[in-house]
């Protein structure tokens, strides 16, 4: 005993240019009307985009190379002075190895810091506190410098953090010379 074939109708035939949706893809027309309207992003207008900031200075920056001709005038003093530092500080680690090595160092971060006061990047509070040391370092007083220095370390770390440790070794360095 087989069931009898169910026969299925047969499914509607459309012409291929007419488009018939199913009810699930059509919405109501008081629904329609209150859908917002989408925006292609590709018709949205843009206003050009401004060029990006630089990161900070160049990679390679030494004492030597940072250009610094745009240094304010009351801060090239602060320039001078660091510089004149690190060349005697420079000049008596030139025959150890190790010590070389760490001049090296700190001529690229203080290349950081000539380059941040060329840009004028560096805040009034930092660059008050840059003047007294140097007026320390500048007066032989090692002691002033690095306190000053050590006080920078705990209020301004985020501003100073890529150059204080080159001060912190110039003025320790420095002291021994005297």
């Amino acid at each position: 005993p087989t069931a009898p074939a169910v026969e299925k109708p047969p499914a509607p035939v459309h012409p291929p240019s007419q488009f018939v949706p199913t009810s699930s893809q059509v919405a109501p027309p008081a629904q329609a009307a209150m859908q917002p309207s989408k925006v292609s992003p590709a018709t949205t207008p843009r206003s050009p985009a401004a060029p990006p900031k630089p990161a900070g200075p160049p990679k390679g920056l030494t004492v030597e190379t940072v250009d610094t001709s745009s240094v304010s005038q009351e801060m090239q003093g602060v320039v001078a002075s660091l510089s004149a530092l690190y060349r005697n500080c420079s000049a008596v680690a030139a025959s150890n190895p190790i010590k070389k090595r760490e001049m090296d160092d700190n001529s690229k971060r203080l290349a950081i810091l000539f380059y941040s006061l060329n840009a004028g990047d560096v805040s009034n509070k930092v660059c008050t506190k840059l003047k007294d040391l140097c007026r320390a370092v500048d007066s032989g007083d090692f002691a002033s410098a690095s306190h000053i220095q050590v006080g920078m370390t705990t209020s301004d770390w985020d501003e100073c953090s890529a150059w204080l440790t080159a001060l912190k070794r110039l003025i320790k360095t420095g002291s021994s010379l005297r």
